[in-house]
């Protein structure tokens, strides 16, 4: 966009007593850029998405660029969809010759859901409500949370209501920071990336579209008065048939054709069944299809609210001069490419919201209006400790990328201790601790466990105590209730997913390419993240290999456990106390008397290695098992 018409528009926010959107300090953009992707990389996680890996791995590749930007994130927004329309315009001959690079689009508190255009020396300008385009990203990832072939599910009225929360804010606050802030990773969040995109390039276009047609050119073009909360506009006048004519001009620029019948439905198909790339084009070409809806879907919405409060005797804005929504939604269905659902199919995600009309009117006048609500249950995304694993994983992952590996090995311990829980594996533990001593850092592999095994015990204890009350018993009994357990404590302990180890693992391969040779603790920072992969085998190797590379041993710590390890695999077992007293257990009852001899004498070797005692009975069996013959 022309810089001259930049200027243009600063003096025109002056005139209003307004500046362009201040940027906030680097410091609390990267704060809430952490929280944000944790968030987004935890739901994503949560639904098995195969993509939740790519949100971390993108973010640390774009961290910095983003980081610094001198622009406002709202402000990108709006520069990079109309850079993108413009980019569309000059690929397009049909279009390309009407354009004269006389427009600057900026946001500004119009108070409309549809742009508003003035004339100022050189050009246009195009303005954008404060805050909409924004609302646009909301309202799609409440919608991609629907079921759009059952706009009476409960997945889809839940939507609605989210919806409903996101427009309250952005009527009564100009801006829908006020309001719930959905997040969506993975393949939803693409899917919800994706429609964003085109609903706000339809937004934009719409108002180029009246450029191209010249309608704002003419020689009798009038502007007309609209007010606004912080002054009187002249934006210029348009008919009826120009807007419709703009919106069909829009819809072209929005799907990147000069014709509705030259958009490629074939890669839509390809979409279908030739793997991830070519779905997610698919997803993109859908997404074009249906993004204008979404727009004209919240214009629908927002008109049955005013209409809504005008019949209550309420105060709302002066209406602007865009036809009904209701009829340019019909208007652009009979230029819609692709009639059937496999191409057109995602129109009903925002038509979905269409029956719930009433209740979304409702749920907005009720937060507008009413008393002031409770923190809203449908979405809170800024509190919450989302992005603290986050930041222990960066540190880990910034120290990689300084070739400080000894720093990363002791950073990536320290964030698989805290992921942890008092129930996992004692040998984890003593990696962990292994891995401290090697690098200088003071460290009691006894104490630590046997601090362990006291707090576990006291868990256990609890959920003992808990599983023998009457309110645990009487929910025991009901089909589908809760069952306390310490069985299912220690299944919570080791269901845990791990989270940012993708990232680490990602930025270790892309590094060590860069390396002809290795150092202890590059193999040592090995050991613990395939060890918090649960690969065993391969943490094994990576200790053996840093004993190799002359890594410290003080007292032969290290090397006595690879022995031991190596013992414990070639067993089938796990180097925990309580799971291996369990197998020797076993293994004496089934008569398996030689197994149980040579785990009782692992046993035996471990705890000593460890310092850790066992309980009397326990130590009984071991020493029975020892001497059968």
């Amino acid at each position: 966009m022309s810089e001259h018409l930049r200027a243009e528009f600063e003096k025109y926010l002056a005139r209003f007593g307004l500046k362009p959107r201040k940027l906030p300090s680097r410091q609390l953009r990267e704060a809430g850029q952490r929280s944000v992707i944790g968030i987004k990389y935890e739901e994503a996680k949560a639904r098995g998405d195969p993509m939740a890996e790519s949100i971390l791995i993108a973010y640390e590749k774009n961290r910095e660029r983003d980081l610094a930007e001198t622009r406002h994130p709202a402000t990108i927004e709006i520069e990079e969809t109309a850079k993108e329309v413009e980019a569309t315009i000059r690929a397009l001959p049909a279009f390309a010759g009407r354009f004269h690079d006389d427009v600057f689009v900026g946001e500004f508190p119009t108070g409309s859901v549809n742009c508003q255009t003035v004339k100022v020396d050189g050009g246009f300008l195009v303005l954008v409500n404060s805050g909409t385009l924004m609302m646009m990203q909301q309202v799609v990832t409440f919608l991609w949370r629907g079921n759009a072939d059952d706009p009476n599910s409960k997945e889809s009225l839940q939507a609605a209501e989210g919806v409903a929360e996101v427009l309250a804010a952005y009527v009564q606050h100009g801006d829908p920071y006020y309001g719930p802030k959905p997040l969506a990773g993975g393949m939803l969040g693409v899917a919800a990336s994706l429609m964003t995109a085109a609903a706000r390039k339809f937004v934009v276009a719409h108002e180029y579209g009246h450029i191209l047609a010249s309608h704002l050119s003419e020689p009798n073009v009038e502007p007309v008065k609209l007010e606004t909360e912080v002054g009187r506009l002249d934006v210029l006048r348009k008919s009826y048939a120009q807007e419709f004519e703009a919106d069909d001009i829009g819809y072209r620029l929005t799907l990147g054709v000069a014709a509705n019948e030259d958009f490629d439905l074939a890669v839509i198909d390809a979409g279908y069944s030739d793997g991830l790339d070519a779905m997610r084009a698919g997803l993109s070409q859908k997404s074009l299809i249906a993004g204008p809806f979404v727009a004209l879907t919240v214009d629908a919405i927002l008109r049955r609210f005013y209409d809504s409060r005008r019949l209550a005797g309420g105060k709302v804005p002066p209406g602007d001069a865009h036809p009904p929504a209701d009829e340019r939604i019909e208007a652009l269905l009979a230029r819609c490419p692709g009639k059937g659902p496999r191409h057109s199919g995602f129109i009903k995600f925002p038509f979905m919201l269409l029956p719930s009309w009433e209740r979304i009117v409702g749920v907005m006048t009720d937060r507008i209006f009413g008393e002031p609500p409770p923190p809203p249950a449908v979405e809170d995304n800024d509190q919450g400790d989302g992005a603290v694993w986050l930041d222990d994983i960066m540190r880990c992952v910034d120290v990689i990328r300084a070739g400080d590996y000894a720093a990363a090995a002791l950073s990536l311990t320290d964030s698989f201790e805290k992921q942890r829980t008092i129930i996992e594996p004692d040998v984890d533990v003593v990696r962990r601790e292994l891995v401290r001593a090697a690098l200088g850092r003071p460290s009691d592999i006894g104490r630590t466990l046997l601090d362990r095994h006291r707090d576990r015990r006291a868990a256990e204890q609890y959920v003992e105590s808990a599983a023998r009350s009457p309110f645990a018993q009487f929910a025991g009994s009901v089909p589908g209730g809760p069952r306390l357990s310490v069985a299912g404590l220690a299944d919570l302990g080791l269901n845990q997913e791990p989270k940012g180890l993708g990232l680490v693992q990602a930025v270790m391969e892309e590094e060590t390419t860069k390396r002809a040779s290795f150092g202890a603790e590059v193999h040592l920072l090995d050991a613990v993240l395939y060890a918090w992969r649960g690969e065993r085998a391969r943490s094994f190797a990576s200790f053996q290999a840093a004993l190799a590379a002359g890594v410290a041993d003080l007292h032969h710590r290290l090397a006595d456990f690879v022995v031991l390890e190596e013992r414990a695999l070639a067993l089938g077992v796990e180097l925990d106390i309580q799971k291996l007293l369990e197998v020797v257990g076993l293994n004496a009852i089934g008569d398996n008397k030689e197994a149980a001899r040579r785990l009782a004498r692992l046993v035996k070797d471990y705890t000593e290695y460890l310092g850790v005692p066992l309980g009397p009975m326990a130590q009984r069996m071991v020493d029975t098992q020892m001497q059968v013959e």
